[in-house]
């Protein structure tokens, strides 16, 4: 479903080009290479007018982070960044400033391990021999997101160019599962989803994802 969205929303782009190449000017489309929070990433632009620019687009980065809960226990978790954009760029003084609002195809997850050492605390068992949990985190497909920024991917005065994104992606409540891979003899399915619960309360906050980048602009 994800793809099919960002595949119409291509379209859509590439059929406003074409409605508008008629009056287009030689500095009517760009492509955007960034990095940011949500990854590195390519982008395409089109001038729809002298103050509104349309952008799609695609974020990717992994990386890992190690850490122990309260309760004794050693996580090792990969943050996958994976996401595709269609956004609309309005500049309310026809140059670089501008007002960016659009949808975000949210694939961002977590996945990682925990590896439970005897003694240590599982949803407020004590286990006897440890063992490993596996942890998964995921967000709303799809997410509004809405910015300020600098850049002109479509119209400047030159070439090239550099540009930067401020904004919040509303990605809702991150959803939480973690499930038993191994060991953890005397620990429940209920001591489990009572830990599932102490990590979905603190990740419940997190509605908001910061998004900053910075680019570099190659118009046409």
């Amino acid at each position: 479903m994800r793809i099919s969205i960002l595949g119409i929303a291509i379209v859509g782009l590439a059929v406003a080009t074409l409605t508008h190449m008629d009056r287009a000017a030689a500095a009517d489309l760009g492509v955007e290479v960034h990095g940011g929070t949500l990854g590195a990433g390519l982008g395409l632009g089109v001038g729809l007018s002298d103050r509104w620019n349309g952008r799609v687009g695609f974020n990717k980065y992994t990386f890992n982070e190690n850490f122990t809960t309260s309760g004794g226990s050693d996580y090792s978790a990969d943050l996958k960044l994976d996401s595709g954009y269609a956004l609309a760029d309005f500049h309310p003084f026809a140059g670089g400033f501008r007002i960016t609002g659009g949808i975000m195809f949210n694939n961002n997850k977590v996945d990682g391990t925990a590896t439970v050492h005897p003694g240590d605390e599982v949803g407020g068992q004590i286990s006897p021999t440890g063992g490993k949990l596996s942890a998964n985190v995921t967000f709303n497909d799809t997410a509004p997101y809405l910015g300020i920024g600098w850049g002109n991917i479509a119209h400047g005065w030159g070439p090239v160019s550099f540009s930067f994104d401020l904004g919040v992606m509303a990605q809702g409540k991150p959803k939480v599962d973690l499930r038993k891979e191994s060991g953890l003899t005397g620990v429940s399915q209920q001591d489990i989803q009572r830990e599932e619960n102490d990590v979905q309360n603190k990740l419940d906050k997190f509605t908001l994802y910061p998004v900053a980048s910075v680019g570099l602009l190659v118009r046409f």
